[in-house]
C-alpha cells in the first residue's frame, strides 16, 4: 500500500507548489450564504487589534487560501504558528500570537526562539513580537466577539481570518501582512521543507531501494493514514521490534512527503460508506506498470458507486467505461477512524481483483432487471440497500450513534468482496431479526430503531415483510451468481413440476419458482403462505385491521411442528371466514410437497419462516406507499 500511495503523491506532487500541500484549499463554507475573509489589523501605533466590516473581502476558493496563507491544522505537538485561522478556530491565531494566558510570550516566538533562531533578525519575528505588546487586547479574537463587531447577518459568514500590521517603528508605516514581511516564507521553508539531509544511503522500507536523506518517518497531520505507519501508533508497524523500528521503518524524505500527498488525495476523494463504516479505497498496482493513477481512480469511482451507494435504476445504465483495459490491479478498502488527532484502522477488506469487482457490479446489475418486477423500487439493488435488511446494534459515542464493533453486516460484506462463501443460516437469522425489530415498534421520533440503528420504521407491516422477502431474494440470487453461498441444503432446489392453477397468476407463481429455483419443501411453505394471505385478507375485509392471523407466526423461526400447527389452525380460519373454496387449491399444493418425515428435505426454522412469507408477500401491491395493505394478493 505504501508504494501506491507513494507513486500517486509523486504524480500529484509534480504540478504542485511545495506551499501546496500545507495550505488549507477547501474549508468548509454554507454555500448557501455569501462568504467572506476578514482582514484583522494589529495597529501597534494606536495599540488596538480592529475588527471591522471595511476590512471584509469576499471569499474566492480558488485564491484565498493560498493568497493569505491559510494553513492545515497540524499536530498539537508543534505549537501554533499560524497567520491565518479559520473563524471556528480563531483561537489558533489567538495563541499563536500571543500565548496562552500564563505564557509570556507567542508560540510563534516561541517556535523561533528555539528551532529557528536565524529567523530572529528579521522583520517577521520584530512584528511578531512587538503584537505581544497588546495582549490586554486579545480578547477581541472570539468568534462570537468578532461575529458581533462585524454584524454579521443570516445569509453571511466568515470563513476565516488573516493578520495584518502597522507600526511606524519598525517601518511598517502601511497596512501589512504579517505573511509579506521579510521572514515568513523563510520561516516556513526551515519549518516544512528544508530538512537536513542525512547524505549517508539507507534503505528505503517504501521503495525498496538505498537512498539518501532517509529517516524515521514523520507526518504533519494526524488525520492521515501516513499516521498508521509511525511508531507511536503501531497499526502497521506492529511486526516491526520497537528496539528496531528507526532502523528497519525509514523512507526518503521525498517518499515521505509523497506518501502523505497520497493518502491525503485519497481520503478526500475516494471513499466510501460500508455497512455504514467510513471506509477509504486503496488501489495496489503491479510494481512494474508505468501507470497513470489519476486515469484510473477517476473510473474506478463510478464502479464504486454502483456497488456502494444508492443510485436511481437509471444509473444502471452507466457503462463499465475499462472493463477491457490492459490495467491490472486490486483494491483493498481500509475502515478507519479518526477525530483529527489520532487514525487507527477499524477493518481491512484486501486484495479485491479488477476483474472480480467488475463482476460483482455486473450480478447487481443483472440482478436488478431480474427483480424489477418484484423489489419496485426507483432506487437500485445494491450492498447499500440491503444493509438496511441486516440489523446491527448501535452504539453510543460522543453525541451520535455508530454500529457496534460487532457489525455483521460489514463482516458479510467483507465476505463477498474477498470471495469467501457466506452460510444462508446466517441471511436468515438476520431476516427474521429484522422483522422482529418491525414487530416490536421500538423506533425513535426519526424513525430508526432504538437499538438496531439501520432499521427504518415500515408502516405497515406487510410491507415490511414484502420488502425484507424480495431484498433478501435478491441478495440470494446474487450471491449465487458469484458462487458465494453456501450450498448444503440447496443442491434439492431443483426444478420441479406440478399442475398449474391454469390462471394468468399461477403462471406467475411457476415463473417465479423457476427463476429463484425453489425446492419443493420451499414451494410447499409457499403455498401456505398463500393461505395465510388469504385468511388475512378476508380479515381484514371483516375490519380486523390488524390482521390477528399472523400473531400465530413465530418471528423467530417455525420448526417443522410449528408449521403443522399452522397449517391446522389455517384451515380452521379457512372454514370460520367461508373461504375454503378460495384456499382448497393451495392447501393441495403445499400437501404435495410437503414431507415431514423426510429429514432431508426439512428446512431450520428461520428458513421455514421466509418461505412461508414469500408466498404471503408474493403479488402485493407494487407500490410501496399505497395505504390498501395487500388487497391484490389473490388472483
Amino acid at each position: 500500500m505504501l508504494d501506491t500511495l507513494a507513486s500517486l503523491g509523486e504524480q500529484i506532487n509534480k504540478n504542485k507548489s511545495k506551499f501546496d500541500e500545507i495550505i488549507e484549499f477547501e474549508p468548509k463554507i454554507d454555500a448557501d450564504k455569501k462568504n467572506y475573509c476578514l482582514n484583522i489589523i494589529f495597529d501597534i501605533d494606536k495599540e488596538e487589534i480592529i475588527v471591522s466590516s471595511e476590512n471584509l473581502e469576499e471569499f474566492d476558493p480558488t485564491e484565498s487560501s493560498s493568497t493569505h496563507y491559510l494553513l492545515k491544522t497540524f499536530s498539537a505537538r508543534s505549537g501554533k504558528t499560524y497567520v491565518a485561522a479559520l473563524l471556528g478556530k480563531i483561537e489558533h491565531l489567538k495563541v499563536s500570537l500571543f500565548g496562552k494566558v500564563d505564557e509570556t510570550k507567542g508560540q510563534f516566538v516561541n517556535d523561533i526562539d528555539k528551532k529557528y533562531p536565524g529567523i530572529k533578525d528579521s522583520l517577521f519575528y520584530k512584528a511578531l513580537t512587538s503584537i505581544y505588546e497588546i495582549k490586554d487586547k486579545a480578547s477581541t479574537l472570539d468568534k462570537n466577539e468578532i461575529n458581533k463587531l462585524l454584524g454579521i447577518g443570516g445569509n453571511e459568514s466568515v470563513v476565516f481570518c488573516y493578520s495584518s500590521i502597522r507600526n511606524s517603528s519598525l517601518g511598517i508605516d502601511h497596512l501589512t501582512e504579517l505573511s509579506s514581511l521579510p521572514g515568513y516564507e523563510v520561516f516556513l521553508n526551515k519549518k516544512f521543507f528544508d530538512q537536513k539531509e542525512n547524505e549517508k544511503e539507507s534503505l528505503c522500507y517504501a521503495s525498496g531501494k538505498k537512498q539518501k536523506n532517509v529517516k524515521v518517518s514523520e507526518y504533519r497531520s494526524r488525520n492521515s493514514m501516513s499516521a498508521m505507519f509511525v511508531q507511536s501508533t503501531w497499526n502497521y508497524a506492529s511486526n516491526f521490534l520497537k528496539n528496531n523500528f528507526t532502523k528497519n521503518f525509514q523512507l526518503n524524505g521525498n517518499v515521505n512527503r509523497n506518501i502523505e500527498t497520497g493518502s491525503n488525495f485519497l481520503l478526500k476523494n475516494y471513499t466510501v460508506s460500508i455497512a455504514d463504516v467510513f471506509h477509504v479505497i486503496v488501489p495496489q498496482f503491479l510494481t512494474s506498470q508505468k501507470t497513470d493513477y489519476l486515469s484510473i481512480l477517476s473510473k474506478l469511482s463510478n464502479k464504486s458507486d454502483l456497488v456502494f451507494k444508492l443510485k436511481s435504476v437509471e444509473d444502471l445504465d452507466i457503462e463499465i467505461t475499462d472493463e477491457i483495459d490492459d490495467e491490472i490491479y486490486w483494491l483493498n478498502f481500509l475502515a478507519i477512524e479518526s477525530d483529527g488527532t489520532y487514525f487507527k484502522t477499524a477493518n481491512l477488506i484486501k486484495d479485491v481483483s479488477k476483474p472480480y469487482f467488475v463482476k460483482i457490479i455486473k450480478v447487481l446489475k443483472q440482478v436488478n432487471y431480474e427483480f424489477m418486477d418484484y423489489l419496485n423500487s426507483k432506487y437500485s439493488f445494491n450492498l447499500y440497500s440491503i444493509y438496511h435488511y441486516l440489523p446491527v446494534k448501535y452504539i453510543s459515542k460522543g453525541n451520535r450513534k455508530v454500529p457496534s464493533p460487532k457489525n455483521e453486516a460489514l463482516t458479510i460484506f467483507k465476505d463477498v468482496l474477498e470471495h469467501r462463501s457466506i452460510d444462508k443460516s446466517i441471511l436468515f437469522r438476520n431476516f427474521t431479526k429484522y422483522l422482529i425489530c418491525q414487530r416490536s415498534g421500538q423506533f425513535d421520533p426519526f424513525n430508526r430503531h432504538n437499538s438496531y440503528g439501520n432499521v427504518q420504521r415500515v408502516d405497515q407491516f406487510d410491507f415490511a415483510i414484502k420488502n425484507a422477502v424480495f431484498n433478501y431474494l435478491a441478495f440470494i440470487q446474487a450471491l449465487l451468481k458469484l458462487n458465494l453461498l453456501n450450498h448444503k441444503n440447496m443442491e434439492n432446489n431443483q426444478k420441479t413440476s406440478g399442475e398449474e392453477s391454469g390462471s394468468e397468476f399461477g403462471k406467475r407463481i411457476e415463473e417465479f419458482f423457476d427463476k429463484m429455483e425453489y425446492s419443493e419443501t420451499q414451494k410447499a411453505l409457499f403455498y401456505l403462505g398463500r393461505v395465510l394471505s388469504r385468511i388475512a385478507f378476508a380479515q381484514s375485509g371483516k375490519g380486523h385491521e390488524t390482521k390477528p392471523v399472523l400473531n400465530k407466526i413465530n418471528y423467530n423461526g417455525m420448526d417443522k411442528n410449528a408449521i403443522i400447527r399452522l397449517r391446522n389452525d389455517l384451515a380452521d380460519k379457512a372454514r370460520q371466514y367461508k373461504i375454503v373454496n378460495k384456499t382448497d387449491f393451495d392447501f393441495s399444493r403445499f400437501t404435495d410437497f410437503f414431507k415431514p418425515n423426510d429429514e432431508k428435505e426439512l428446512l431450520n426454522p428461520e428458513e421455514n419462516l421466509f418461505y412461508l412469507l414469500s408466498g404471503y408477500s408474493f403479488g402485493m401491491i407494487k407500490d410501496d406507499s399505497d395505504k390498501k395493505g395487500n388487497q391484490n394478493n389473490n388472483e
